[in-house]
This record gives C-alpha cells, sequence and structure tokens, in this order.
C-alpha cells in the first residue's frame, strides 16, 4: 500500500490517545450516617499502586476503609484495604494490577466504604468517579 500524503496529512491521520489507559485519578464524596468526607486517589494499573488521600469529618471508633465492588450503599465485595492513620497525610497501597486496571475503566462500579464500631455496616461511602 503506498501513500500519496504529504507529512501534514499523515501526522494528521494519526489518533490520539486522550488519556492513558493505565492510569487516572478517581474520586468519591462520602456521605452517611458517620459524618462526610471526601476521597482522591491515583490509581496505577500497571503497578498496581494507589496513592490517595482520605478525609473524615468524623472517624469512629475501630474505623475501616476500603474499596468495594458494586454500588454504593450496598453491600458489596471486598476488592482493596485502604490504610487509615490518625491524621491526613496521603497514603499508598499496593494491590493486584488487574482489579486496579478494572476499577481505571469503569469506576463507577466501586465505591470507598468506611465502617466504624458504631457503624458497622457503613459509617459514609461513596462512588468513585474519574477526575475531568
Amino acid at each position: 500500500m503506498v501513500c500519496l500524503c504529504s507529512a501534514a496529512t499523515l501526522v494528521a491521520a494519526v489518533p490520539v490517545q486522550a488519556q492513558d489507559e493505565t492510569f487516572a485519578t478517581l474520586n468519591a464524596a462520602l456521605t452517611g450516617q458517620g459524618g462526610a468526607g471526601a476521597f482522591s486517589g491515583d490509581f496505577d494499573g500497571e503497578s498496581g499502586d494507589i496513592c490517595y488521600s482520605l478525609t473524615l469529618s468524623d472517624k469512629g471508633e475501630d474505623a475501616v476503609a476500603s474499596i468495594q465492588s458494586g454500588t454504593a450503599g450496598e453491600k458489596g465485595k471486598l476488592v482493596v484495604e485502604l490504610e487509615l492513620g490518625d491524621d491526613d497525610a496521603p497514603r499508598c497501597v499496593s494491590a493486584k494490577a488487574k482489579p486496579v486496571m478494572a476499577m481505571i475503566a469503569t469506576p463507577d462500579s466501586y465505591f470507598i466504604l468506611v465502617t466504624d464500631k458504631s457503624h458497622p455496616s457503613g459509617a459514609v461511602s461513596g462512588p468513585l468517579v474519574a477526575e475531568e
């Protein structure tokens, strides 16, 4: 096959990838009986690393955070456990690359869930959304 076109035409014909399919920043607004909060994370599908910040208006006793598959407000399936500290400092966790790639591809199929002693079914939760 021979192309009889100029270099400018050839360059214009090459598709530009709008977004890296192996990396995304995903956010979640968290609400519930246990207060409110916010999650923002950088998801690396190649390494499986998730670096995030998670702020909570009220972190109850024995609080635990995770990323679940499913819909916020319903019983989900644990995908990744998140670390909570005594402060709101950014943290990183390592997960398997395949689930992280799935979160990047379909963030609306996952949500953040925070439970505590007073709210064992969920203090706050919110769906993951891709940063625009």
